[in-house]
């Protein structure tokens, strides 16, 4: 009984002593945080419905692309790139549809299925989105995504200057 007591006071406090430093502010209550094994039970749970899928993303010659992107549509901020040789790895649900995008190609979506954890994605080259690319210093923006001033010049420009 007494350990229960203990739990309902403050330092030795009554609850009408906790009560009253509440209202001064003194006191901060804090939400129940459930134990570790109850915890760690939660997120095997989670862990267990989802699987981790690999694959490798490809150019139609077959050579790898390398940064390309690869995210959960289902889930905001679940992601991925290619690494180096092409190669990917996601931790997501079965069931849920996947997209695969780089910068001047046509951008891949696939649903994944139960039973298949390896997709080999090869990505179309999209001339006109490539047109639409400006190369910005070290990096890569889109032409509508452009302000300011921006001139092109081409090879003939070059070879016809004084």
């Amino acid at each position: 009984m007494a350990s229960i007591k203990r739990k309902h006071l403050l330092l030795g406090c009554s609850q009408a002593r906790v009560l009253s430093l509440a209202a001064a502010g003194l006191v901060v209550f804090v939400p129940f945080v459930a134990p570790q094994s109850v915890r760690a039970a939660s997120v095997a749970a989670v862990v267990a419905q989802n699987k981790v899928i690999t694959g490798v993303v490809t150019d139609p010659d077959g050579e790898p692309i390398i940064g390309a992107s690869i995210t959960d549509l289902n889930q905001l901020g679940v992601g991925t790139i290619t690494d180096a040789t092409g190669h990917f790895k996601l931790n997501v649900p079965a069931g849920t549809t996947i997209q695969v995008s780089f910068v001047g190609f046509t951008a891949q979506v696939f649903k994944v299925k139960e039973g298949t954890s390896t997709y080999n994605v090869t990505l179309r080259e999209d001339q006109q989105s490539l047109n639409e690319v400006v190369v910005v210093g070290y990096g890569v923006q889109k032409k509508a995504n452009l302000t300011g001033s921006v001139a092109s010049i081409n090879a003939e420009a070059l070879a016809n200057r004084p």
